[in-house]
């Protein structure tokens, strides 16, 4: 689902700055059974609380439920999967060049031919499923942290409930939509716009 897979996108964006304390609890949780979800008395603010919960709930692959392998191939490694997202196509490979495979190709043909390959289409449906969104709606977007940040404040990455989502999570989802519309959230977005538009030199100053 769309909501799932904004869900996702955040969540991979925001490994980082997971800490070791939250690791460990969210670990811990992913071993309960089913019928002890949702994992609503984590260490996590509500917002990313909120996203562990809907990936946990929504995820599938392949028509099965998958949220909970998902969330720990994430714990494992999430932090290599945001260093793919913040790389940058080469300069001299212009247009025609495909994300999900890090690959260059001459020309809009050879790239064509090159979507049709088996290799491409699993590495690109594998992608979708890591991202939840396809390669091409993540390259289009400014950097990860501020392309975050905005579709959060336009409301790109909805906030709305989705059809099976539970009544805790759909509880997390507006209080999380309540603080995202505060001001300080509104206060730390703007320092995080001004902050990604530094070079590397000027955030060492």
């Amino acid at each position: 689902c769309s909501s799932c897979g904004g869900a996702k996108l955040r969540l991979v964006q925001f490994r980082r700055r997971l800490e070791p304390g939250e690791e460990e609890a969210l670990e811990r949780a992913l071993k309960r059974k089913r019928d002890q979800w949702p994992l609503d008395d984590l260490p996590l603010g509500p917002e990313i609380l909120a996203d562990v919960n809907m990936v946990l709930e929504q995820d599938k692959w392949n028509g099965e439920p998958s949220g909970t392998s998902w969330l720990r191939d994430w714990l494992r490694d999430g932090a290599d999967w945001a260093d793919v997202l913040e790389e940058r196509k080469p300069s001299n490979d212009k247009e025609y060049f495909c994300q999900a495979c890090r690959q260059a190709c001459y020309s809009g043909q050879d790239l064509k031919q090159h979507e049709q390959t088996s290799t491409h289409r699993k590495r690109q449906r594998t992608w979708s499923w890591r991202y939840g969104v396809p390669p091409e709606l993540v390259t289009s977007t400014p950097p990860p942290q501020e392309a975050a940040d905005d579709a959060a404040s336009t409301g790109d990455l909805p906030a709305d409930v989705p059809a099976g989502a539970s009544k805790a999570v759909a509880d997390l989802l507006r209080k999380a939509a309540r603080i995202r519309e505060s001001p300080v959230a509104m206060a730390k977005r703007r320092l995080l716009e001004y902050r990604n538009s530094l070079t590397a030199e000027q955030r060492q100053e």
